[in-house]
């Protein structure tokens, strides 16, 4: 850490620029508009992978239908799928509703405070549980997505991961991490994008890639083709298996909803034996459907 202290001299100044600078230019996003620790799980959750102006209409309307905890977890499987339609990856609805189970029945209709009771939950890792401790409980931490990683990459010149957390934390103002935080994320999406608008941001005085030209940088890995792919078959059949015309269906039922360019049975087998496997779904008299499980129902 003494040498992360000698790298980057004094903080106070680069932490005012950048609070001074999110005061002015933070965006109006509905879960900045509350400390709830529900309320900052579930849109963590959904951010997951997902961009912003698409989550704000479902968070919206999940929390009209479930504003408590309590609620999500005793509602429907079905329900919290069909609600999830169109936000993608449905294995992260699953991981919501196991989460709000837990914390209803282990943590006392409480979301955990510390980072090891956190991941303990269905669906949230390093990155979820920092954000929530940031976010819902202000403690200092570092909510280090690909985003964040680049701008303190380009701005000290460095794509060590160890350096790179270590620089991150050292940067958040200790009593500020909410706002902090998500002053980051901010600079992320309006300045330090892949193709970079530094004019305006608060790092620009001392950013080695705008003021040296090192074009050092952390990038994100590419990702892997969607429709095909095994995570658009299971994502599918949750879908399929959501609606109630469909709720109880055969193989072929399951294979004939595919569009016919990918009506691949294999693949298609493939993704219900995993999430046969996983508990996601069952077989029961030549049909699959929702495990009950999921449901709260008895098998």
């Amino acid at each position: 850490m003494q040498s992360i202290q000698k790298k980057l001299m004094s903080l106070q100044p680069i932490q005012t620029e950048v609070i001074v600078w999110y005061k002015k230019n933070k965006r109006d996003l509905p879960w900045r508009n509350t400390t709830d620790p529900y309320k900052i799980m579930l849109s963590e959750i959904m951010l997951q992978q997902t961009q912003v102006p698409r989550v704000i209409e479902k968070y919206n309307l999940f929390l009209q239908n479930f504003p408590t905890v309590e609620d999500l977890a005793a509602t429907s499987t079905t329900n919290v799928l069909t609600l999830w339609s169109g936000l993608g990856y449905n294995r992260r609805a699953l991981n919501l509703h196991k989460a709000a189970k837990m914390i209803v029945e282990v943590y006392d209709k409480k979301v955990p405070r510390a980072a090891e009771q956190l991941q303990t939950l269905a669906g949230i890792g390093n990155y979820t549980a920092s954000a929530i401790q940031a976010f819902a409980y202000n403690k200092r931490t570092a909510v280090l997505d690909i985003n964040i990683k680049r701008i303190v990459s380009r701005v000290y010149a460095t794509v060590n991961n160890e350096q790179l957390k270590e620089i991150a934390e050292y940067l958040v103002p200790q009593t500020k991490s909410r706002i902090w935080n998500n002053a980051m994320m901010d600079i992320g999406a309006l300045h330090c994008r892949p193709q970079p608008s530094c004019n305006g941001c608060p790092f620009s005085k001392i950013c080695k890639w705008n003021n040296n030209n090192s074009r050092i940088e952390i990038k994100a890995s590419k990702q892997s083709k969607f429709i095909g792919s095994n995570r658009y078959y299971r994502g599918t059949i949750l879908k399929i298996l959501a609606k109630k015309e469909s709720i109880n269906s055969t193989l072929k039922q399951i294979i004939d909803y595919f569009p016919k360019q990918l009506q691949q049975p294999e693949q298609i087998r493939q993704a219900i034996v995993q999430l046969q496997n996983e508990e996601f779904i069952q077989f029961k008299k030549k049909n699959y459907s929702l495990n009950d499980k999921l449901n709260g129902r008895n098998s």
